[in-house]
């Protein structure tokens, strides 16, 4: 069943889950960054570690 923008209810669906899998990207963005960043340092290091 579509309303008056036609927009189906999947998309309405879909779009929540993304919403909410980057909610904190939103609403605390420091606080992704630094998450994001510590990942890398740690990425970096493993590289470094397997990388004659």
């Amino acid at each position: 069943m579509q309303g008056s923008y036609n927009i189906l209810p999947q998309n309405l669906q879909n779009w929540k889950k993304t919403f909410l899998a980057n909610a904190e990207i939103a609403m605390e963005p420091f606080k992704a960054v630094k998450g994001y960043k510590e990942e890398l340092v740690k990425a970096q290091q493993q590289n470094e570690r397997l990388t004659p």
